[in-house]
């Protein structure tokens, strides 16, 4: 996460939004399927990879929005924290009803969903592509 923004502002936002988005859940569905120490190490990756996401998409939404920078952000970060308190339940009951493996390759899978959504970020003076 700390590097995000430095990342983004030499790669552009949509290059570290796509790649975060690509590998992290690929980290994640190798992480399912290894044990010991390796498991561990992909863990790390994952989050290592998914981290810069977060500065990322508030610098786009501040970009979004100039003007209303302070509101633009609270917003983002209201529906965050919903929207990932509302994944964790729904997480938690898919791993409760199918077994956790299930419930982390199924949300791995689905993070792969989003890939469309970067493409429809607004091009901006931070972005390479």
């Amino acid at each position: 996460t700390f590097f995000g923004g430095t990342l983004s502002d030499f790669f552009g936002r949509r290059q570290v939004l796509l790649f975060s988005l690509i590998v992290s859940p690929l980290f994640v569905l190798a992480f399912l399927r290894s044990q010991g120490i390796i498991s561990m190490i992909l863990l790390f990756g994952a989050g290592l990879v998914a981290g810069p996401s977060v500065p990322v998409i508030l610098a786009v939404v501040q970009e979004s929005f100039p003007e209303k920078r302070s509101f633009a952000s609270g917003l983002y970060m209201s529906a965050s924290f919903v929207i990932r308190s509302l994944a964790s339940v729904l997480l938690g009951g898919l791993g409760d009803w199918f077994g956790l493996g299930v419930a982390f390759t199924s949300s791995a899978l689905f993070v792969f969903a989003g890939i469309p959504l970067v493409m429809l970020l607004p091009k901006g003076t931070h972005d390479a592509a």
